[in-house]
């Protein structure tokens, strides 16, 4: 089993405890913080309380492939969300989980964003197949970071700081050649696991990101968690995209850093109000300095929240088609929520 018996007990009971107080209320929203600095050597940090990570994209497209790229971590935070879900929900329904492995697929429309995601789910549980599936099916339409990508969301930018500068600026993605200001890879994927307890380990590529809850929520803190993955890869890719716009207007930068917050909507994941859960609205501020004046600094970060792909994602929903397999037979089906009671 993933889970010793003492500490399925402790999630559920955790569990319990929140469905009890989120019925009390009827609601349970949250807010989350990320912010992202833009590198000198082009790449991107990533912070959301104690934890960091560099995202970056790879050198085909004008990177240096320090990091998985924003639209992976995107990807990322919704398999690693799901496999939080499942442990939880495994814990409440008393399904013994062996193993939770989700490998994520998503197509990227360079002009609109991750236009599709694709998930297969690979289970390995103490439980006849029905069981299974009404399991892996709450855990679908509860999962708090697959509704952020299926729903519109609200992003809200604002610039609290323009500096002119001259000098050495931050090393720019090389656009030569490039006929657009942002590339993206037309497939990107993310291999999920779930460890244990509620510490999930996603792997894009060669990079490995750990996500989880702190321990108040029941989880070890071995991580961020979806959420504040989310918002860091919303962004990184904001700041790679500046920076490309930066580079085709030959404008050098030395600054550009971005703080997020995201107000959740979690009463979803513990039954009430399914189908409205998740992300819900985020705010922005960038503050940027480069060698150009003020106009030409606050058009390239305007141009850039325009452009940018998982802005433009996140201003409306993607559709995500489910695979699920059990005991080795694959079920096809498109992932269309129907909420349910607990």
């Amino acid at each position: 089993m993933l889970n010793p018996d003492d500490v399925t007990l402790r999630l559920k009971e955790t569990f319990l405890r929140h469905i009890e107080e989120v019925e009390k209320r009827e609601k349970m929203e949250a807010v989350s913080e990320a912010a992202t600095s833009l590198h000198r050597d082009g790449s991107v940090k990533a912070t959301a309380r104690q934890y960091s990570l560099v995202v970056d994209e790879p050198e085909a497209h004008g990177g240096a492939d320090a990091g998985p790229t924003p639209e992976e971590l995107a990807l990322s935070q919704a398999g690693s969300c799901q496999s939080i879900t499942a442990s939880l929900y495994a814990a409440l329904l008393d399904i013994g989980l062996r193993s939770y492995d989700v490998e994520l697929r998503g197509e990227v429309d360079r002009n609109g964003g991750i236009s599709r995601v694709e998930t297969l789910t690979r289970i390995d549980a103490e439980a006849d197949e029905d069981k299974v599936r009404d399991f892996q099916r709450r855990v679908e339409e509860r999962c708090v970071g697959l509704a952020s990508l299926r729903r519109q969301v609200e992003v809200e930018s604002s610039v609290r700081e323009v500096s002119t500068t001259s000098g050495e600026g931050i090393a720019a993605p090389d656009v030569s050649g490039d006929d657009e200001a942002r590339i993206p890879p037309d497939e990107v994927k993310a291999p999920v696991h779930l460890r244990k307890q509620l510490t999930v380990e996603v792997k894009p590529r060669h990079f490995s990101v750990l996500a989880d809850w702190p321990p108040f929520m029941g989880g070890v803190g071995a991580g961020p968690t979806s959420e504040e993955i989310l918002l860091s890869s919303l962004g990184a890719c904001q700041t790679i995209t500046v920076a490309r716009f930066a580079s085709a207007r030959g404008v050098p930068l030395s600054r550009y850093d971005v703080g997020l917050k995201g107000n959740y909507d979690l009463s979803g994941l513990f039954g009430i109000r399914v189908g409205m859960q998740g992300l819900q609205r985020v705010s922005m501020e960038a503050a940027i300095e480069g060698g150009a004046d003020e106009d030409v600094l606050r058009d390239i970060h305007a141009q850039a929240l325009s452009r940018s792909l998982l802005a433009l994602t996140m201003r409306r929903s993607v559709p995500i088609e489910s695979h699920l397999e059990v005991a080795g037979r694959k079920i096809r089906r498109w992932f269309i929520p129907k909420p349910t009671d607990a």
